[in-house]
């Protein structure tokens, strides 16, 4: 027997193991190692109970930070953090005895030595040869962290946006599963009275007479796979009827799964009413301009009754082949107009030229 530091033992158990190795189709062993997203360990375990890493595979590389040189060939518990700490080399030893595999949850110490936190599967390949499968959980733990610190932020800015953020199920009641407290404001309830339809649903709010026209639109968008955009009317806590803007978009869950309508609704009760304000003023502007046209042509037709109705006559004229070429009608009315016109320089001279 020769220093019991120089492990002869492992040595002959280590060309046993990856003996084993060979065994496993070329192929199918490159697939793994190399796609694989999770780290995988080849670990080979001698009769003395000595874990050596065997092979690493890319994923295993990138979590330990290290490189192929710096893993294989190595003891499990000098160059993996945790192995001793977590009883992960004690787990390998029991897998490669009993054959059953084992699963690991790792959570940093206590103390701080230790910071990471990774999920660890032991699989026993044949007898001392060990794969070791994990997830380093450390980034999305992180992510997870940062992502709950942002959403008061983001609670914030939803709650100051006039009108309110929904996620609800693509039913007839419009069933809400999350609902902004900008619906307060928008409607009079409050989110917990809406959401789940627990004491009214969504589709109680909307207007009776636009419930079926709010239905039939976003369907009709679900099927084009296109976002909508409606304008239809509810009914407040307080009886009010508001026009509101709707805007979103219906999804489908994962692998087919339930279909849900997210969206933004907005009051639009005040720019309704100044847009059809704006359309009546112009309107009259144009009435009012129709009526000075009118009225300058009869001017001109009383200085020169030797072509009156010539103005009438040309302005039809040109509208009716405006009509024939396919103009739209507002442009065929606006060359009518123009028609009248063409002698209005007629005004300016005197009536002895005339």
């Amino acid at each position: 027997m020769g220093d019991s530091n120089s492990r002869p033992d492992f040595k002959e158990d280590s060309r046993s193991c990856l003996d084993c190795c060979s065994t496993i189709d070329a192929a199918s062993y490159r697939d793994l190692f190399s796609l694989a997203r999770s780290g995988i360990l080849l670990c080979g375990v001698s009769k003395g109970g000595s874990c050596t890493i065997l092979n690493a595979n890319p994923a295993a590389l990138r979590i330990e930070r290290l490189s192929r040189d710096e893993l294989v060939g190595e003891e499990f518990e000098r160059v993996i953090q945790g192995a001793v700490d977590f009883g992960i080399t004690d787990t390998i030893r029991e897998v490669n005895s009993a054959g059953v595999p084992r699963h690991i949850s790792l959570k940093p110490c206590s103390d701080s030595r230790i910071d990471i936190l990774r999920d660890m599967s032991v699989y026993r390949l044949n007898e001392g040869v060990i794969a070791v499968v994990y997830d380093d959980l450390s980034d999305l733990v992180d992510a997870c962290a940062k992502l709950g610190e942002s959403k008061p932020e983001l609670d914030r800015l939803v709650s100051n946006l006039p009108g309110s953020a929904f996620r609800c199920k693509n039913d007839r009641e419009w069933t809400m599963e999350v609902v902004s407290r900008g619906i307060i404001e928008l409607t009079g309830y409050r989110p917990e009275e809406i959401i789940g339809s627990k004491e009214l649903s969504y589709l109680d709010l909307i207007y009776a007479e636009d419930r079926e026209m709010v239905w039939e639109l976003i369907q009709e968008s679900f099927a084009a796979g296109d976002p909508y955009e409606i304008e239809y009317r509810i009914v407040t806590k307080s009886g009010q009827v508001k026009y509101v803007l709707e805007r979103g978009k219906v999804v489908a869950g994962e692998n087919g799964g339930e279909v849900f309508v997210e969206g933004f609704i907005s009051d639009f009760t005040d720019l309704r009413v100044a847009r059809r304000e704006a359309e009546e003023s112009k309107e009259k502007l144009e009435a009012t301009f129709s009526s000075t046209i009118n009225a300058l042509s009869r001017i001109v037709e009383i200085r020169d009754p030797y072509t009156a109705g010539h103005q009438r006559k040309v302005g039809l004229l040109a509208a009716s082949s405006s009509r024939r070429i396919g103009l739209e009608d507002r442009l065929c009315e606006n060359i009518r107009m123009s028609g009248l016109l063409h002698d209005i320089g007629k005004l300016w001279i005197p009536s002895e030229i005339l």
